[in-house]
């Protein structure tokens, strides 16, 4: 595909911040044309760049724990592969799926609300698939940092772009099947207007924005973004394992804030069982990325004892919505 234009990439930019803000405000911000935004997000759309809108779901207020399984695979032929992720794909307790190059084959964040159901999907898992299985390593993620994906305007631009920041964490909170319907939908198309979505649940736009304003209120619904084709893009995305030597509450905070600035980075993992800071980078081009991490190496090397670094290939599956518990 043709190279995208800078008036592309902005309107991306905006897209990744809210997707669900209307064309005629991504004209206003942008100096341009209502009818030239709209066109071009169509073709965005229609061109493939743009693979669909989705929520951020906070999904601790919904009883769950992100757990995080790595594998690396082996003695596994090409259409083993080919149907592994297929059936993973199609689960519903799992919410995002990746091919990754380095120490593992793929990686999956697998909603569960407690260990137990976890262990059950895991023993379920292994029984199927445990002979392709040549190790495994399972973190639960506590706390998410999600950000802006400033490479949507490329390299250079992203350095000076404001970054949002959204914190996902949190204690359950019981939702109302009206609450429930909308979230499926909002997953299925974040950009869904509120018309049409009134239409869809029989209710009136008042009542739709009534339970939008509430479930962003509980902080249940984060906000909207767009879900990128990276390899049309070109976007390299990398997730970097930082394990910490000596480290303070006070060093680790200093290191989380430097890193929280970074333009490349859009998601940071608090979790247990993974590294002790964890953060993925998404850039234009290789040498950015190995830029970046060397600054951060080089500004925090007394508190960095090592790195690992894992590359996503492709992503199969983003999807922030779990199953509805059974209880509510």
């Amino acid at each position: 595909m043709e190279a995208l234009d800078s008036p592309d990439r902005k309107i991306l930019y905006e897209l990744d911040i809210d997707s669900r803000q209307t064309d005629s405000a991504i004209a206003k911000k942008l100096n341009m044309d209502e009818t030239e935004v709209s066109s071009r997000i169509k073709e965005l759309v229609d061109s493939g760049v743009i693979l669909g809108f989705n929520p951020i779901i906070n999904v601790y207020k919904l009883g769950y724990s992100p757990y995080r399984l790595s594998v690396r695979l082996k003695d596994i032929s090409r259409k083993e592969r080919f149907e592994l992720f297929e059936v993973l794909n199609s689960r519903e307790d799992i919410g995002w799926l990746v091919s990754c190059r380095g120490r593992w084959d793929l990686s999956a964040v697998v909603w569960a609300k407690d260990t137990h159901e976890f262990q059950e999907f895991l023993s379920e898992f292994l029984q199927e698939y445990g002979k392709h299985v040549e190790k495994k390593k399972v973190a639960v993620v506590h706390r998410l940092y999600v950000y802006s994906r400033a490479c949507l305007l490329g390299d250079e631009a992203a350095q000076t772009a404001k970054k949002s920041e959204i914190i996902s964490e949190g204690k359950p909170i019981e939702l109302s099947e009206e609450d429930w319907s909308l979230l499926r939908l909002l997953a299925i198309n974040s950009r869904m207007d509120t018309q049409a979505l009134a239409r869809i649940l029989k209710k009136p736009p008042s009542k739709i924005d009534s339970l939008l304003n509430s479930l962003m209120k509980e902080e249940v619904l984060h906000g909207f973004r767009l879900s990128p084709n990276y390899s049309l893009l070109g976007i390299k995305y990398h997730k970097v394992y930082l394990r910490l030597s000596g480290q303070t509450k006070a060093s680790r905070k200093k290191l989380l804030d430097h890193i929280r600035k970074n333009p490349y980075v859009v998601y940071i993992d608090e979790a247990f069982g993974g590294g002790d800071v964890e953060l993925e980078f998404q850039v234009n081009k290789e040498e950015t990325f190995l830029k970046q991490l060397a600054e951060i190496r080089e500004k925090f090397g007394n508190l960095i004892r090592d790195q690992e670094v894992v590359t996503f290939q492709q992503e199969y599956k983003f999807q922030f919505l779990p199953p509805r518990p059974s209880n509510q």
